[in-house]
């Protein structure tokens, strides 16, 4: 199984809500940093579901791990979709440290190409 493990996040003043927990737009920033680059650079997000197991605050030390589904690293170019499972937990505490899990689903079609999904372009006029 591909995957990658990002360690030692520490949050930041400027991550904390006004109750000195980190906002939750964080973790997806920080799910993110542990997701292989081969994978950032040729696939994009397409949807993700978040289960927040418990709140974490400014002197927490974490961890982010992406584990990519039923892919081997010599395939991950060909593929048109990839299924990542992600987890955000303490550095210490092991299983009961978990703060956030997460099913992404990362899609070969980038929005910021000319063409569309399907080779048709973007612009209908120009064909």
């Amino acid at each position: 199984m591909l995957g990658k493990l990002h360690l030692g996040k520490l949050p930041r003043w400027s991550d904390l809500d006004i109750n000195q927990h980190v906002n939750n737009v964080k973790y997806i920033g920080w799910i993110l940093e542990s997701v292989p680059e081969t994978i950032m650079k040729n696939y994009e997000l397409a949807s993700m579901t978040l289960e927040y197991c418990r709140e974490c605050r400014k002197n927490s030390v974490l961890q982010s791990r992406t584990f990519v589904i039923g892919i081997d690293s010599g395939n991950i170019a060909n593929c048109d979709h990839i299924d990542c499972e992600h987890l955000l937990q303490l550095e210490i505490g092991g299983d009961s440290g978990e703060i956030m899990k997460e099913h992404g689903y990362m899609s070969g079609c980038r929005h910021y190409q000319r063409s569309r999904c399907d080779g048709r372009s973007i612009y209908p006029d120009i064909g």
